[in-house]
C-alpha cells in the first residue's frame, strides 16, 4: 500500500499540468492501438518521470504501471519536450536550506556549484554568488526518502552505501548503488555489509572477519572473495561459500583505517540514506558530479560519477569554514558510571543510546551524545580560531531528575561552566576564542547524588576558522536553537 501511495504522490505533477491548461498531457496519455507506439511512449514516460523523481526507480512494479499510458507518438513527444522544459525550471527552484559560516540559515534555490562558488537564488531575489569559504551545508527543505536498501556497506570514516555487492577481487569490491550506479570500494575501507542500519558489533574490535547468519550462527575466518552471490570464508585450508541471502551481516576485521577526513571535502547524503564523502563536486543543470578513485586493471585512476540532484538530501562541506567536533577523532572519550560497571561512551551525531539527538520536539543532525560522568578531549590545530556549541539534556525518555555540571576547558583551564543544569532548556550559544590552545576538553559531571537520567547532548559543537563569527553570534538568539521552554515554564 505504501508503494502505491508513494507512486501516486510522486506522479501528482500530472494533475498540476492539467490545472495549468496543459490539456495535451491528458490527451497524450490516451490509449493507442499500435503496440509499437505504446512501447515507445512507455519508455519515454518512464525516462521522464524517473529523471524528475529518481526514487520512482526504486518502486516495485513500476514498469507495468507506465505501460498503462500510451498515445500517438508525435503528440506525446511534443508535450514531453514542453514538460521537460518546465521540469528543469522547477528543479532549479526547489528550496534548499543554506547554512553559512556565521551559522545563519536562508532558503535558496541551487543554480550551480563549482570549485569557486555557489550560484543560488534566494526567494524573491536575483541570483547570488556565494564563495565556498562561507558555505557550511545545504539541506533540502522537504526530503522524501526512497525504499530502504536491501544491503548497506559501511566504510571507515562514516560513509555508507545502500545497494548490492558484485564480485570482490584483487582487494576491490564492486558495488551497485541505485542513486550513483556502479562503483568500486577498496577492501581496506570496508567495515561491514549488513541488512540492518545498525548492525550488532559494528564498533567492536575484531581480529578476524565474521559472517553473522540469519539463524544467529557465526562463521569466522578471512573473507577471501565475493562471487556469484556468495561470500567465500577461508578458515585454515578450507574455503566455505556462504550465500549472501543467508546472512544478516558480514563484519570485517578491524584495521588501522579509522581516521576521519582531515582535508577539505564534501559529504553527500542521498534519499536512500547513503552517505558518501568526496574530494570535490560540481552541480550543473540538476546533475551532481564528483570524482572517486577506482581500480583499472593493476592501476588506480579517478573516475567521474554522476547523480541526479533530486536524489540528494544534503551536501556538507567537511573541514571547510567549520569543522564539526562529531566528525573529528577525540583523543580521550571516557565515561565513568556512578555505580554500574557498564560504561556509556560518547556517540557521534547520536544520543548516548544510539538514537537521534532530541531536545523537546526537535532533533539535531550534528552533535555528541554523552552520559555523566563524561570527559571528551580533542586535539586542536591553529587553523581554527573559535569553538562554538550549545548543549541540552537529551529528552529521549524520562529526564525529570536529570541534573549535571557542564565545563569546557582549554589546555586544562576552565573557560565555561554551568552548574546544576537541568532538562527542558537549551543553553545559549557558547563561543570561545581558542587563542592557540592545544586541546579542548568537554566535561559533564552528575550534579546530584546519582547520575540517573544525566544524558546531555552537545548540540552542533564546531570549530570555526574565523574569529568574526563570535561578534555575529553573541548578540542574538542562536539560529539553530530549538523551540523549547525553560524548566520553570513547563515541558515542551
Amino acid at each position: 500500500m505504501t508503494d502505491i501511495l508513494d507512486t501516486a504522490n510522486s506522479l501528482s505533477w500530472l494533475s498540476r499540468y492539467r490545472s495549468r491548461g496543459n490539456r495535451e498531457v491528458a490527451k497524450a496519455l490516451g490509449q493507442t492501438r499500435s503496440n509499437q507506439k505504446r512501447n515507445f511512449l512507455r519508455v519515454q514516460l518512464r525516462a521522464f518521470a524517473t529523471s524528475r523523481f529518481p526514487r520512482l526507480r526504486l518502486l516495485p512494479g513500476l514498469q507495468g504501471f507506465f505501460g498503462l499510458f500510451h498515445r500517438q507518438t508525435l503528440k506525446f513527444s511534443i508535450v514531453l519536450s514542453i514538460a521537460l522544459f518546465f521540469s528543469m525550471a522547477v528543479r532549479a527552484d526547489e528550496p534548499w536550506i543554506l547554512t553559512k559560516s556565521d551559522f545563519h540559515r536562508s532558503t535558496v534555490g541551487i543554480d550551480s556549484l563549482d570549485e569557486r562558488e555557489l550560484i543560488a537564488s534566494p526567494a524573491g531575489d536575483t541570483r547570488l554568488s556565494i564563495p565556498l569559504e562561507e558555505i557550511v551545508r545545504l539541506n533540502r527543505a522537504a526530503v522524501s526518502t526512497a525504499n530502504p536498501p536491501k544491503l548497506i556497506v559501511f566504510l571507515h570514516g562514516g560513509d555508507l552505501l545502500g545497494g548490492t555487492p558484485g564480485d570482490l577481487k584483487d582487494e576491490w569490491l564492486a558495488w551497485n548503488c541505485p542513486v550513483i550506479g556502479d562503483i568500486q570500494l577498496p577492501l581496506s575501507r570496508l567495515r561491514a555489509i549488513s541488512r540492518s542500519a545498525s548492525p550488532i558489533g559494528l564498533d567492536a574490535d575484531r581480529k578476524e572477519d565474521q559472517v553473522m547468519l540469519s539463524n544467529r550462527d557465526v562463521v569466522r575466518g578471512v573473507v577471501a572473495g565475493v562471487e556469484d552471490g556468495k561470500v567465500l570464508i577461508q578458515n585454515g585450508s578450507d574455503t566455505v561459500p556462504i550465500p549472501i541471502a543467508s546472512t544478516d551481516s558480514i563484519l570485517f576485521a578491524t584495521t588501522a583505517s579509522k581516521t576521519a577526513v582531515s582535508t577539505r571535502a564534501w559529504r553527500i547524503r542521498f534519499i536512500d540514506l547513503s552517505v558518501l564523502t568526496v574530494p570535490s563536486l560540481n552541480i550543473r543543470n540538476g546533475t551532481l558530479s564528483f570524482p572517486l578513485f577506482q581500480q583499472k586493471g593493476t592501476a588506480q585512476t579517478t573516475v567521474l560519477h554522476h547523480a541526479q540532484l533530486s536524489s540528494v538530501s544534503s551536501i556538507e562541506q567537511v573541514n571547510g569554514p567549520v569543522s564539526w567536533l562529531s566528525d573529528r577523532q577525540p583523543r580521550v572519550n571516557e565515561q565513568v558510571p556512578f555505580s554500574s560497571e557498564t560504561t556509556l561512551p560518547a556517540r557521534m551525531d547520536l544520543n548516548v543510546f544510539g538514537k537521534p539527538l532530541r531536545v523537546g520536539a526537535q532533533t539535531f543532525e550534528k552533535g555528541i551524545g554523552v552520559h555523566a560522568n563524561s570527559v571528551l578531549t580533542f586535539p586542536l590545530d591553529v587553523s581554527y580560531k573559535v569553538f562554538r556549541t550549545m548543549y541540552a539534556i537529551d529528552t529521549t525518555g524520562d529526564v525529570s531528575r536529570a541534573a549535571v555540571d557542564v565545563r569546557i576547558r582549554l589546555d586544562g583551564k576552565i573557560v565555561h561552566e554551568a552548574n546544576n543544569f537541568r532538562a527542558f532548556k537549551v543553553s545559549p550559544t557558547i563561543t570561545i576564542e581558542l587563542a592557540g590552545a592545544k586541546e579542548l576538553t568537554l566535561e559533564v559531571v552528575a550534579a546530584g547524588p546519582t547520575d540517573t537520567q544525566d544524558r546531555l547532548d552537545w548540540i552542533e559543537p564546531a570549530l570555526v576558522r574565523t574569529v568574526e563569527v563570535r561578534a555575529r553570534l553573541e548578540p542574538g538568539t542562536p539560529a539553530t536553537a530549538p523551540s523549547v521552554t525553560d524548566g520553570a515554564g513547563g515541558k515542551p
